[in-house]
């Protein structure tokens, strides 16, 4: 059977906002193409943050066929420790990868989806033979812009352009949307 992991910041449940929909399509995809799902949320949004919801993971193990939890690191989130810009792996967990080292030593996987270039770094602790997928749901050296001319605050993550790039080229596939 073809395996898939999947590491995404976002739960599969509740599907309530586009980002939690756009994993939750993408990962059903992998799913109706066959393969066995491992879905490793890294929980730092909503009310995961504060405490494990298991409702939620109940409903997600009904969608997958295993669902790993793993509490982000609370400076997941925060603002730019210098200057206007976050740095590309700023938010990386030294937890999470340490996570992901051990998940890989003991078991493979044929495909290795990553949601968010913030999140890029996980793709080169993948083994060889392992398909690594990034989903940009955002491009985020444009996403100030797009936010001021809305009128909408940014208190989300903010790098350069060249450093965005560096990320997407983790990937051997990068799905932009």
């Amino acid at each position: 059977m073809k395996t898939a992991l999947v590491l995404s910041p976002f739960a599969t449940w509740p599907a309530d906002v586009g980002h939690r929909r756009r994993v939750l399509q993408t990962t059903a995809l992998l799913k109706s193409l066959g393969y066995r799902v491992t879905f490793l949320l890294y929980a730092f949004e909503g009310a995961w943050y504060w405490r494990f919801q298991a409702a939620d993971f109940d409903r997600m193990c009904a969608q997958w066929d295993e669902v790993i939890i793993h509490a982000a690191d609370h400076s997941v989130g925060l603002p730019p420790k210098g200057g206007r810009l976050h740095q590309l792996d700023e938010w990386w967990s030294p937890a999470l990868e340490s996570h992901l080292v051990n998940l890989f030593a003991r078991r493979s996987f044929d495909v290795f989806v990553v949601h968010n270039v913030w999140l890029s770094r996980a793709l080169s602790i993948a083994p060889a033979g392992t398909v690594k997928v990034l989903e940009t749901h955002d491009l985020f050296h444009k996403r100030r812009a797009i936010l001021d001319r809305y009128g909408i605050g940014h208190d989300f993550y903010e790098i350069d352009e060249p450093a965005e790039l560096f990320g997407i080229d983790r990937a051997d596939i990068a799905v932009a949307i």
